[in-house]
């Protein structure tokens, strides 16, 4: 990480505390769907299980036919269970963020009256900030803690410590806190999101990545290592989370003999952002191939995969 300033003790503000705690082929287009993101839970009978709703049951605050009507809202809307539950009243936030600080063993935060430096601000950057809807309130050089509306799953928190561990291993813990003053320190810490492909394609110029020829032999494990590398982990979660925030369909990755461009259609329209340097392509693409799980050594055949990234509390599909 880039030498967030430690803490030296808590800097937010308690409330309560708890013990225990598809793309298709890169070079075409990829489609864009939305489910609901949930942390890992038991499941109960054939009906798939939600460890929110389940929570909720288990402390007696629904019964069992409540919770279908619930199953079927939350898949008929596509929105986070927890905001099913507290949109429709079932809840107040104040009372699921208790119940899973509870049981998840995780301290409920206010947020809105904790001040959030700015060392401990640069300790993530504002796109994972706003991909996970996630706020740092601790952090040192090897460790965060993240104020997060709900608890994320294993494979989320171990997505989330990849992406922040740069040179070294970083150790993430989690708080809870509401989600609106989650997206408003959000917005106050890390301002619009418009520039920030562009700050990032500024930042990595001076890179060097591997570029070869139509039908030259590749190397595997450098094009691997080049499509793990943190710029480019970054450049492509970026790119993916301005589609959906556009309400984009496809996205097209269209690399030229000169130029490396990267469209959106929206509205049936195509949208072009500022194209990467030509280094990238290939970078960019194998990582596209790398979290669809297809063959990166692969450029003749097309091939068929699906990524799944989340965004806030939803799953967004690509296929």
């Amino acid at each position: 990480m880039d030498g967030p300033e430690p803490s030296g003790g808590k800097q937010y503000t308690p409330i309560r505390g708890t013990e225990g705690n598809g793309l298709q082929t890169p070079s075409g287009c990829g489609r864009i769907a939305e489910s609901t993101l949930s942390p890992p839970s038991m499941a109960t009978n054939n009906t798939p299980s939600d460890p929110v709703l389940d929570v909720v049951l288990e402390n007696g605050l629904l019964d069992l036919a409540s919770s279908e009507d619930i199953r079927e809202e939350q898949q008929r809307t596509n929105k986070a269970m927890r905001d099913v539950l507290i949109d429709g009243g079932y809840i107040t936030e104040d009372e699921l963020l208790n119940l899973l600080g509870s049981h998840y063993g995780y301290e409920v935060i206010n947020l809105a009256a904790t001040d959030i430096g700015t060392e401990t601000a640069k300790a993530v950057p504002g796109s994972f900030a706003r991909t996970y809807e996630a706020v740092p309130v601790e952090a040192t050089p090897d460790s965060v803690t993240l104020a997060v509306a709900t608890v994320p799953s294993t494979e989320v928190s171990d997505e989330m410590t990849f992406v922040l561990s740069k040179e070294a291993m970083v150790s993430i813990s989690f708080v809870l806190a509401k989600k609106a003053a989650i997206l408003e320190k959000i917005a106050k810490l890390y301002g619009d999101d418009s520039s920030t492909i562009e700050n990032l394609l500024s930042s990595i110029e001076g890179l060097e990545f591997t570029q070869t020829e139509e039908g030259a032999e590749l190397d595997e494990a450098a094009i691997a290592d080049q499509a793990n590398s943190n710029a480019v982990v970054r450049l492509v979660q970026l790119v993916l989370l301005q589609a959906v925030n556009a309400k984009a369909s496809d996205i097209h990755f269209e690399p030229f003999e000169k130029i490396f461009r990267i469209r959106y259609r929206v509205d049936g329209a195509l949208y072009e952002m500022t194209p990467p340097p030509k280094s990238l392509a290939l970078p960019v693409i194998s990582r596209i191939k790398v979290m669809a799980g297809l063959n990166i050594a692969e450029r003749r055949i097309p091939q068929d995969g699906r990524i799944q990234l989340p965004v806030g509390q939803r799953l967004i599909d690509f296929r």
